[in-house]
């Protein structure tokens, strides 16, 4: 497998410039897939001084009764706990 890729992909343009705007960008992102998408949000009980609404979002591309799948985790921090 040979990796493609513009340099655009490595640039901090690629970074949404707050959460909400990266929320909106995954929503944008999976509506235009060409391939069933389920996604689903979990809201996190917000702590008493955090500026938004934090939620884990996931989407289950392709699919749903395939026999073997693949999970790919992602966030700032990974996966905590």
């Amino acid at each position: 497998m040979v990796f493609r890729s513009s340099l655009l992909a490595f640039s901090p343009l690629v970074f949404a410039e707050s959460y909400a705007e990266g929320c909106a960008r995954w929503q944008h992102l999976l509506g235009g897939l060409a391939v069933p998408v389920i996604g689903a949000d979990y809201d996190y009980p917000n702590a008493e001084n955090s500026p938004a609404a934090l939620k884990t979002q996931t989407a289950f591309i392709g699919n749903e009764t395939a026999r073997n799948i693949l999970v790919l985790i992602s966030g700032t921090h990974g996966i905590e706990g």
